[in-house]
């Protein structure tokens, strides 16, 4: 059974348990009789859990953050992260995981400037049509390689101007951290 369908059959268990004592608080995780669960309660029992599991201390907000970050590295919309942060705006969302979006966006220059190798790699065998090659042949006033100094912070990144450098370059792209 699903771990989210366990938990709701518990809740409901603890709900009958309660009787007229049950506290509908609306939370998806309370004490037994519905009641939030206090702050320093959760803190303590997550700090025996990653003591138990011999885990690194991290503060059990944190998980928020790496759950964001997860969604956004398997190509979930910052729109919907936005939605399940509960964030009121946008911005929020950016100003706090652009750096996520800075490194998803150096991958798909890195993917691109591979999907454009130099086709003289190809091994694939001519099919007699008279379609021009996917990149065009390095010529002598073209460096073989260019590197690229990325930036430090989100707010200075200029990625967007590094697509036309990855079509005209292709596999020869190399950034720099």
């Amino acid at each position: 059974m699903d771990p989210a369908c366990e938990h709701r059959d518990q809740q409901h268990r603890e709900r009958e348990a309660a009787g007229a004592d049950w506290q509908n608080s609306g939370y998806v995780f309370t004490r037994p009789n519905g009641a939030p669960i206090e702050g320093a309660t959760l803190t303590r029992h997550f700090t025996a859990l990653l003591r138990r599991t011999k885990l690194r201390r991290i503060r059990f907000h944190d998980l928020r953050h790496s759950a964001a970050t997860l969604l956004l590295e398997q190509g979930i919309e910052l729109a919907v992260n936005k939605e399940i942060l509960g964030h009121a705006h946008i911005g929020a969302t950016a100003a706090v995981y652009g750096h996520v979006r800075l490194r998803l966006r150096h991958q798909a220059i890195g993917t691109l400037s591979n999907a454009l190798r130099d086709p003289a790699d190809d091994t694939a065998a001519p099919d007699g049509d008279d379609d021009p090659p996917l990149c065009a042949q390095p010529s002598a006033d073209v460096p073989s390689t260019v590197a690229v100094k990325t930036p430090r912070s989100p707010a200075d990144d200029p990625s967007a101007g590094l697509l036309p450098l990855a079509i005209y370059f292709g596999p020869n792209l190399q950034l720099e951290a």
